[in-house]
């Protein structure tokens, strides 16, 4: 199963770049308007802004790609040669890895820019508290490169929910918008039930509750339950459908 990205390295470089300019500037604002503790704060309340849109950012660009194949017949016609299921897996691994090195790049630029030009005001941090705390503090391009390596594992599965949803919906707008609206929802419901340690929210915002809050695990625990959500989602369409057992 040969991967390419040659597809996708327009929609890669568009969202690239728009979304560091972006990003760039909020993390400007930030510098210029705000107490500055410790190196990395900057990029850290900088990428909260992005974050917010990192659903629609993993999907909007590179989902059309999947779907414009299945809406013209593509995937019908290679599956006369090759497996159904070998080429819509090839199709979503090269979605996945189109989102997932867009937003790598786009927060470890980030990261570089402002380490290299931002310089903390104050010298009061209260990190110590919370998971890495000391490693946010004291290694800095260590941590964000790690965080980043992060953001665009969460950015591969949003893109994976978004082509399931793409193999078994025929609306472009919903299979794009709907990760983004189940991001917000359940960081909603969850915010409601007094339980955002599980929210999907916290495990890709950085710091997000109080330190007593928090554990070295609880970055981990909403990106299960998003998992447990995708697979679920997906037998539930099929079986709507009346596709469980078929390859695709």
């Amino acid at each position: 199963m040969k991967i390419s990205l040659k597809e996708y390295r327009l929609p890669m470089f568009i969202t690239y770049l728009l979304t560091t300019i972006y990003y760039s500037v909020c993390c400007y604002l930030i510098q210029n308007n705000s107490v500055v503790n410790y190196p990395l704060e900057v990029w850290h309340w900088g990428g909260e802004y992005v974050t917010y849109f990192l659903p629609l950012i993993a999907v909007a660009p590179f989902s059309f790609v999947l779907y414009a194949k299945l809406k013209e017949g593509f995937i019908n016609y290679a599956s006369i040669r090759k497996s159904r299921r070998l080429i819509m897996t090839k199709e979503i691994v090269q979605a996945m890895l189109a989102a997932s090195i867009t937003v790598f790049c786009i927060f470890v630029t980030v990261l570089i820019l402002v380490l290299s030009f931002s310089e903390p005001n104050a010298t009061n941090n209260n990190l110590q508290n919370y998971p890495f705390g000391e490693m946010q503090v004291n290694s800095p391009m260590l941590f964000g490169v790690i965080w980043s390596a992060w953001l665009a594992f969460a950015s591969s599965l949003f893109i994976l929910f978004s082509s399931l949803l793409a193999t078994n919906l025929d609306n472009y707008f919903v299979i794009t918008l709907l990760p983004f609206a189940y991001f917000h929802c359940e960081n909603l419901v969850t915010a409601l039930l007094r339980i955002p340690q599980i929210s999907l929210a916290t495990s890709i915002t950085l710091n997000r509750l109080k330190p007593s809050a928090m554990t070295n695990y609880i970055y981990v625990i909403g990106i299960v339950s998003f998992i447990i959500v995708i697979v679920v989602t997906n037998i539930g369409l099929k079986y709507r459908k009346g596709l469980l057992y078929d390859n695709y």
